[in-house]
């Protein structure tokens, strides 16, 4: 199959130093919380993560997510907003006529700020029946009956932490979300939501995704043991 995703950029010695030392860093005693895999093979397909943000971009999208499920992506990463739905329906679209097994991948989406891509402070307030509408539409987009991880793709510090965690916990006990975390929130925010999880016995965020770089680390996101995601053959 002609690949229609042609590498437009490469890592230099020096960078891919500095990207080991980083990796070396966070599996140290001084992260020693922090755990990406239980499997430490670092050359395993199952670790890559495919993005979709610009999928609705890309010249032949259908072709790029065969290539990826023929080289043994079995891992994407999606949102609601990304492509203002398209890559859901993209998404959604090749895993029906590609006759892909659900059971062969891991399905990552993000939601709960509507249909407002960056986050507006301002944004309508959301609530449980919009989160369960979201969650809703994310599946039926995607043509199948639930997900992996489903993740607050921003937070809204007009709510207090409860109601994410209430909300969100009671459409993981429905079966339609199978763990949930939060995306572009602060520590603190994150911290406080697993903390009031695991004290009301609730299902407790387990990923979080923090805007965290080699350019801006920030090594208290790697603080909790939470940023964990198993390998589909232990599911």
């Amino acid at each position: 199959m002609k690949n229609s995703c042609q590498p437009t950029y490469s890592i230099s010695y020096s960078r891919y130093k500095s990207i080991a030392a980083l990796l070396a860093l966070s599996m140290s005693s001084t992260a020693g919380a922090f755990s990406v895999q239980k499997n430490q093979n670092v050359n395993a397909i199952h670790r890559i993560v495919f993005g979709t943000a610009a999928l609705s971009k890309a010249d032949d999208p259908h072709g790029m997510l065969d290539d990826a499920f023929n080289k043994g992506v079995s891992r994407f990463d999606l949102a609601r907003t990304y492509g203002m739905g398209a890559s859901e329906r993209i998404f959604g679209e090749c895993l029906v006529s590609r006759n892909i097994d659900r059971r062969d991948i891991d399905l990552i989406t993000k939601g709960g700020i509507g249909m407002d891509v960056y986050g507006d402070p301002d944004r309508p307030l959301l609530t449980k029946d919009d989160l369960m509408s979201e969650v809703d539409d994310s599946l039926s987009t995607l043509n199948v009956e639930d997900v992996d991880l489903y993740m607050f793709h921003r937070d809204d510090a007009r709510f207090g932490v409860d109601k994410f965690v209430d909300w969100i916990n009671a459409i993981v006990k429905i079966g339609k979300v199978k763990r949930w975390g939060v995306s572009n929130w602060s520590f603190e925010r994150f911290q406080a939501a697993y903390e009031y999880a695991t004290e009301n016995g609730l299902v407790p965020p387990s990923a979080n995704s923090p805007q965290f770089s080699l350019a801006a680390p920030c090594m208290r996101c790697l603080a909790l043991d939470t940023v964990y995601f198993p390998a589909p053959s232990s599911y």
